[in-house]
């Protein structure tokens, strides 16, 4: 006989299948090679005391400069590997304020387009320069 579930117990949200990894393309553990004596390189220099996780910007802020087909950098949660989509959101970005590019592939292009950041509005210290 089923038992009734207790109201305030949090369940987890059901896992989708289309963002599981099929068995066929998961890790196996035997094939895992571990590197040994790979060096430690210490990033946390680079972190400003004003700087925010990205977790922490609203998903309004992040839809505003998602990145598109015409602008390569900004916030991207759709990433996919082996057609399967990620489970990571990113905020790509250059370090560059702006970078000149030919406007098309054609090998005799002579006109070109100015790519840049962009970066929300809120938080308005979110920027790397």
């Amino acid at each position: 006989m089923p038992t009734a579930v207790d109201s305030t117990v949090m369940l987890p949200p059901p896992i989708e299948a289309s963002t599981m990894v099929p068995p066929h393309l998961r890790p196996k553990p035997d094939t895992v090679k571990y590197l040994e004596d790979v060096p430690v390189i210490d990033l946390s220099p680079l972190q400003t005391p004003n700087s925010h996780d990205l977790a922490d910007i609203v998903a309004q802020e992040k839809r505003k400069v998602a990145r598109n087909p015409n602008m390569p950098w900004g916030y991207n949660e759709s990433d996919h590997t082996n057609n399967i989509r990620d489970w990571a959101e990113v905020f790509d970005f250059m370090l560059n304020k702006e970078l000149s590019i030919p406007a098309s592939l054609e090998p005799d292009c002579q006109e070109t387009s100015t790519l840049h950041n962009q970066w929300p509005e809120n938080p308005a210290d979110f920027r790397f320069y």
